[in-house]
């Protein structure tokens, strides 16, 4: 995912950057897994019922799974956006930081 992203960019960094960057994002992400989990729960419960349960419990499982990674790639984007428009070099430490930067700001989580 990250990948594609940098691709698009221009910008090339290592795969170990990326997969570290990733973890860091996913690791800010954990946050809110509490709210992860009781959704999921939430969505294995409908199962229960035959048919529309199951698709309904399908249904709130996959979007939460897609939120989840949706907002781990605003987080990503965010965070390349702030170093390209301060002129600041894109490498592995600096990514680290801004990732860390935004995934903290908690006005993304409300604008999201």
């Amino acid at each position: 995912m990250y990948a594609r992203i940098n691709t698009a960019l221009g910008i090339a960094l290592g795969k170990n950057i990326i997969k570290s960057v990733g973890l860091a994002i996913a690791t800010n992400v954990l946050s809110i897994i509490s709210a992860t989990i009781l959704v999921s729960l939430g969505g294995s419960v409908l199962k229960i019922i035959p048919g529309v349960g199951t698709a309904g419990g399908m249904l709130v499982t996959c979007i939460t799974f897609y939120t989840l990674s949706s907002l781990m790639d605003w987080i990503y984007l965010k965070a390349i956006t702030f170093l390209v428009s301060s002129d600041i070099p894109v490498n592995s430490r600096n990514l680290k930081k801004a990732a860390k930067q935004v995934s903290q700001d908690k006005d993304l989580f409300d604008k999201l």
